[in-house]
């Protein structure tokens, strides 16, 4: 239906940052429940059901202020429409507009006249024809359905709706909407409630295809014969004619997967307060076996500026909740704007791709002050953490695994890093990945030593082995001009004629460091 790093230092102060280098924002949507909540949860029924709770009592909690009582009818479910044809008949004798036809699967169109063509009849039939079953279901494609077809001629070609018998139509929808095996389970009291609704919702009120019933999560889920299961069957004749009623009118009964603890009044959803879908507790729902009792998603802010239509890129979030706890509102911002997001229940489920709208967001924020340092040079790491439990600062070194967990408190925490190799920090948790910034590490290159045919000096670390490469700034261009190895202390000569000028040492070691220069060494005349 509808439904902990190297030791950082922290800083005494938060340092005012100019706009990060390595920077990334990622919003944690952590929720409950599937669907709109409003009704019955049907896993909550099951886990009332399992802690012994009969029907009666799984609608009473369900559905405040009302009472059972019989009802009966014929259910109007629309299976084809504005199609130019389809196969329609039985595996035994049925007749169409009274005229008798073999068993088999003929062939129905719409003819240019408007009438209904039925392949082994010569004549047309007048629009709408009903097609009745003989000693089998009629069937639509080979699907069987209890109860007749009426076929009429529309627009694009035909409609076919099968007219079945309440107990019949809810035969075909109780283990289409449940499961049926929570009947082996201890639970058929949940299918017994799940019967009820059913039928409940069924003589409440037209469906929703044009007055018909959807066959399909528009209305109820309904799969003819193929529908039926034996638990489905004894839940039906269990609670036989059996609905719900507030006020002496069968109550609009909906129902939805899971209500993810608590659920939802209508006037929280879709607006207009309804006595018997109020917002009610509901700890069974969050039993072991539902799969939807917890899910969590993550979103980028490019993502989330896409889904909600936001007219900037957000960084922060604070969520307003209604009466049912769930969603009302969000504030997405970043620093000069922000905006108030207020979809409705199902479009803000539609346009984020949410289970449900009790859900919370969480926020991590990792920027860096700059993406790449000099060996040990300092790093300015900011973290924002908000609504994440057990948030939690790391760091991968190019040659090494994630390691050295640190905590990091809800808001903002500010922190130094003074790296020796290129490195990867993470702000996340034990369940949730979250952002990731690298710091690159360039080698500390320094010209110390001039000498008529060389000049020489240090790099840190002492990679031995590196080849350093001497430029000379010539008319704008820096030249090479000679070159020479790291020696295992770290200390490097290159050979050159050394004249008057700007000079630079270059070093691309690799492993872990980028390539990386030393500053510019005047050398005079």
């Amino acid at each position: 239906m509808r439904r902990a790093l190297l030791p950082l230092a922290a800083l005494a102060a938060v340092l005012a940052l100019a706009p990060p280098a390595g920077a990334g924002t990622q919003f944690v949507i952590t929720g409950r429940g599937w669907g709109h909540g409003v009704g019955m949860s049907q896993w909550g029924a099951y886990g009332l059901a399992r802690q012994g709770k009969t029907y009666q009592a799984i609608l009473k909690h369900y559905y405040q202020e009302t009472a059972l009582d019989t009802s009966t009818g014929t259910i109007p479910v629309l299976l084809v429409d504005q199609r130019s044809s389809a196969r329609l008949g039985s595996s035994a004798p049925f007749t169409v507009g009274g005229k008798t036809h073999a068993a088999g699967s003929p062939l129905v169109t719409r003819t240019s006249t408007g009438k209904i063509k039925v392949e082994g009849f010569t004549e047309a039939f007048t629009s709408p024809v009903t097609f009745k079953a003989g000693s089998a279901p009629l069937t639509l494609d080979g699907a069987a359905y209890r109860g007749r077809f009426v076929v009429a001629a529309v627009t694009g070609g035909i409609r076919v709706v099968n007219r079945v018998g309440l107990e019949n139509y809810v035969a075909g929808v109780v283990t289409r909407e449940s499961p049926s095996w929570w009947g082996d389970v201890g639970a058929q009291a949940a299918l017994e409630a799940q019967a009820v609704a059913a039928r409940s919702y069924a003589r409440s009120g037209p469906g929703h295809c044009g007055g018909y019933y959807c066959p399909d999560t528009r209305d109820q889920v309904y799969g003819g014969v193929a529908g039926e299961t034996q638990n489905g069957r004894d839940a039906v004749a269990t609670t036989s004619r059996k609905v719900i009623v507030h006020n002496g009118s069968v109550a609009r009964a909906f129902f939805y997967s899971s209500s993810g603890g608590v659920t939802a009044s209508s006037a929280d959803v879709w607006g207009g307060f309804v006595p018997y879908l109020r917002s009610v507790s509901d700890p069974a729902d969050l039993n072991p076996d539902n799969p939807n009792r917890f899910w969590r998603l993550l979103r980028s802010p490019s993502t989330l500026r896409s889904q909600l239509d936001l007219a900037g890129t957000p960084n922060d979030v604070v969520v307003a909740r209604d009466g049912s706890d769930r969603v009302a509102s969000m504030t997405f911002s970043r620093p000069g704007w922000s905006q108030v997001v207020a979809y409705g229940d199902d479009e803000l489920r539609a346009r984020l791709g949410v289970k449900s709208t009790r859900f919370w967001l969480g926020v991590l924020r990792l920027n860096a002050s700059r993406a790449r340092v000099e060996w040990r040079q300092p790093v300015t790491l900011s973290a924002f953490v908000r609504r994440i439990a057990n948030a939690e600062l790391r760091r991968k070194r190019f040659d090494g695994a994630w390691a050295d967990v640190q905590a990091v408190p809800a808001g903002e925490t500010t922190r130094v890093a003074r790296p020796r190799i290129t490195t990867w920090f993470r702000l996340g948790s034990p369940a949730v990945k979250g952002v990731t910034v690298r710091i690159d590490v360039a080698p500390k290159l320094r010209i110390t030593t001039v000498q008529s045919g060389s000049l020489g000096g240090y790099m840190r670390p002492r990679l031995a082995g590196t080849r350093v490469t001497v430029r000379k700034l010539v008319d704008g261009t820096w030249v090479k001009k000679g070159g020479g190895l790291v020696h295992g202390d770290g200390s490097w000569t290159a050979a050159l004629n050394v004249g008057p000028g700007s000079y630079r040492a270059y070093a691309a070691p690799g492993n872990g460091y980028v390539a990386g220069h030393s500053p510019n060494f005047a050398v005079g005349a």
